[in-house]
């Protein structure tokens, strides 16, 4: 799914692996997550790990670029494994989640705009204490 005004969802704001991400030009710094967050990235990763479709691959935190000033990562990430045929790059999630455990309901909900707003087919919110 390529788009040629949009920038390469792998252009990087931030060098990964840093615990960053870039919202509307902020640098906001991630820190690792409790147990409850934690173990359910841990299980949601690996019932997609288990049953993706062929040419399909999943990911934990990976960075996606969703526009000239943000830089996220949501928590688990189902996209084509392949490169895109045009540019070499990698693909757009079809299907996001995120796992929350105390954020705000208000921030996951933004940050879900902006990912549908880029393309992806799919957005989850998974409430860990609710289990939902």
């Amino acid at each position: 799914m390529s788009s040629g005004w949009l920038l390469p969802v792998d252009a990087r704001l931030v060098t990964p692996e840093t615990h960053r991400q870039v919202l509307d030009g902020v640098t906001i710094e991630t820190m690792g997550a409790n147990p409850p967050h934690a173990l359910a990235h841990t299980e949601a990763a690996h019932v997609f790990r288990g049953c993706l479709a062929p040419g399909f691959a999943a990911a934990v935190d990976m960075l996606t670029r969703l526009n000239a000033g943000t830089d996220l990562a949501p928590d688990v990430s189902v996209f084509p494994a392949a490169p895109d045929p045009v540019t070499g790059r990698r693909q757009l999630e079809h299907i996001t989640f995120e796992v929350c455990d105390s954020e705000d309901t208000a921030h996951v909900t933004d940050k879900a705009r902006r990912f549908t707003a880029r393309g992806v087919r799919r957005v989850f919110y998974v409430q860990v204490r609710q289990r939902t």
